[in-house]
């Protein structure tokens, strides 16, 4: 285990930035072992400690933990006053392991139904902890979903009321400020032991877009050995995989050139375009034979400098739709038309433009920009977002990213712009300036091409376009920003070529 944790941070592997986890079982795990369940609940805060280390070594950023619902209050009070001692415990030993491992603790839920000592704990802790800059630790106690969306609207009531709000300016924002969890990011994916398959009123606003896992595995028993972990290093290797097969392809386009390069690029999109079409259902259509005849022919169009044809061909691919729309009425909507056409033209004619790109003059040289461009953008954006980033950059769309990730995405496409022209300037006849503008404006669209895949998932409800790339997704998940800045690319080269 320790071998792996090791190569996925050496990797700089992807893994979920945010861990929500209801800690359930601890009753029915001291059952099975003929033990009351406070020695169940004893345990489990064991599994809590051990999960927390084995999170920050695999470079989860954030874990939230179910530990004391508005539901709980239910139980017997024997089990009420074991579990509000065990939690004034854990609060007491969390302030000793915060400061070895640098972990920032936050208690999320009504704090006015706790007795005053644990209140007191609870703020002792967080003023402790509040300058951590490790793993952020949030603890659920004495929380209900319901009951913390209810805060928050009266919250906005008041404010109202006060007339200090507008009512047209509540937002989704608005709202999610309101919450406890003010200040974190959606969790990524949420964990639940013990085989229940629900939410039990955890955090039902924030996890609109997560992941859910679910487990037979009851909590005190979650540890490295479990299904989850293992699915995690599954999921690192899978990403490492896919990560290497995009590579090497990427990198046998940009080398060969030429035909070797046309084939594969026509392939790409083929298989881009089948995924666009499948968001809508489409891929089967007479539309989306349309849409692969004009893939297949665009290619052998620019690859032989027939580009004079190119524009009566999208006018042709057009025309069929129309007929076929047309002769099949209304078996077809109009919108299906639009989606086709815009399918065809958002994946094959934007990622023509790496062809052209490498087609050139210092073509090899000057495609590499695209890369700087495009992932290096991300690099950077996810550095800096990371380290300093507070201000959401599209927050409906992408939640986690940042204005100053967005800035310094830019910047740093724009800096390796700069060394990579300094360092073949006179391969490519560009100065270091040159090149630098060249990669940060090329940033720009790229992030635009990210948040227009994000929104149209999130439009259509699907994670990923297809599971073609192991741990990648899709076709579209991984080249989205690629397709915007090939074109930028190619437009500012030329342009550039002109001054």
């Amino acid at each position: 285990m320790e071998s792996i944790l090791k190569a996925i941070k050496e990797e700089n592997l992807d893994v979920p930035k945010h861990i929500a986890i209801i800690l359930d079982g601890n009753g029915r795990w001291a059952k099975k072992r003929n033990m009351p369940r406070n020695y169940g609940h004893v345990q489990g805060s064991k599994t809590v400690e051990q999960i927390i280390e084995d999170g920050y070594n695999m470079g989860i950023e954030y874990i939230t933990v179910y530990a004391f619902s508005t539901e709980n209050w239910r139980r017997s009070a024997e089990e009420v006053d074991a579990l509000m001692k065990l939690l004034a415990k854990y609060l007491i030993d969390c302030i000793e392991r915060s400061t070895k491992n640098n972990m920032k603790v936050r208690v999320i839920g009504d704090k006015s139904g706790l007795d005053t000592k644990l209140v007191t704990r609870i703020n002792e802790l967080e003023e402790t902890t509040k300058d951590a800059t490790g793993l952020k630790f949030t603890i659920a106690i004495n929380y209900g979903g319901r009951d913390e969306i209810k805060r928050a609207v009266q919250k906005i009531a008041e404010e109202a009321a006060a007339h200090t709000l507008d009512p047209k300016n509540i937002t989704e924002e608005l709202i999610s400020s309101k919450l406890d969890t003010s200040g974190l990011p959606d969790p990524d994916l949420l964990i639940r032991t013990s085989g229940e398959e629900r939410l039990s009123n955890f955090l039902p606003w924030q996890l609109a877009y997560t992941e859910f896992y679910f487990t037979d595995v009851l909590w005190p028993d979650f540890k490295k050995g479990t299904s989850f972990w293992r699915g995690i290093v599954i999921n690192m290797k899978d990403r490492l995989i896919g990560g290497f097969f995009v590579a090497v392809i990427t990198l046998i386009t940009l080398l060969a050139g030429g035909a070797v390069s046309a084939v594969i690029l026509t392939i790409i999109s083929l298989f881009g375009v089948w995924e666009f079409l499948k968001v809508y259902s489409l891929e089967k259509t007479p539309f989306a034979i349309v849409d692969y005849m004009g893939t297949l022919l665009f290619y052998p169009l620019i690859y032989l400098g027939r580009d004079i044809f190119l524009f009566p061909l999208v006018i042709f691919l057009l025309m069929i739709s129309l007929a076929i729309y047309v002769f099949l009425f209304p078996k077809y909507k109009d919108t299906d038309i639009i989606r086709a056409f815009f399918g065809f033209v958002y994946v094959t004619v934007l990622l023509s433009f790496v062809f052209r790109i490498r087609s050139l003059e210092s073509g090899l040289l000057l495609s590499f920009f695209i890369l700087i461009s495009s992932w290096g953008n991300d690099v950077f954006a996810y550095l800096v977002g990371s380290a300093i980033g507070k201000h959401k950059f599209s927050p409906k769309v992408s939640p986690n990213k940042s204005v100053e990730g967005f800035v310094g995405g830019i910047l740093g496409a724009g800096v390796i712009g700069f060394l990579f022209g300094h360092i073949f300037s006179g391969d490519i006849q560009f100065s270091g300036l040159y090149c630098a503008i060249i990669a940060a404006l090329g940033a720009v669209p790229a992030v635009v091409g990210d948040l227009a895949a994000s929104a149209i998932k999130r439009d259509n409800k699907i994670k990923d376009y297809s599971h073609l790339i192991p741990g990648h997704g899709g076709i579209l998940d991984r080249f989205d920003s690629v397709f915007f800045t090939a074109p930028i690319t190619y437009y500012l080269v030329a342009l550039f070529n002109l001054l």
